[in-house]
């Protein structure tokens, strides 16, 4: 989880690193004060065509947890493809709860990540 200005900037640094044009005004704007950040990752693929999909923009937070669906789609077997490393993100704006972590789940209901 993202909860702080400085740490924003140095992800989207990170996430941008060999981005040509890049420039650092591009920053999404967030208040801190009532919003975070997180970021999910997938890793790094051997292939163009992988992505995460939010499942829908609910939030469901209990016992000091908050739940996200989504989906880690995946090219098909036959697909004709470019061969470029990719490394899928997605920076998602929660707005600040009363929970510690942040669990996602797949659609298939597998727990994919626990952000604390």
């Amino acid at each position: 989880m993202i909860d702080n200005p400085d740490e924003l900037e140095l992800r989207f640094k990170q996430i941008h690193k060999d981005t040509l044009g890049y420039n650092s005004n591009n920053l999404p704007v967030l208040n801190f004060q009532n919003e975070i950040a997180l970021l999910v990752e997938m890793g790094q693929k051997p292939t163009l065509g992988y992505r995460l999909e939010l499942v829908n923009n609910n939030l469901l937070a209990s016992d000091g947890g908050a739940y996200i669906s989504m989906n880690w789609v995946a090219p098909k077997d036959n697909a004709y493809l470019a061969q470029m490393i990719s490394s899928p993100c997605l920076l998602l704006k929660l707005d600040r709860g009363d929970y510690e972590s942040v669990l996602i789940k797949d659609s298939k209901g597998n727990l994919r990540v626990v952000a604390d």
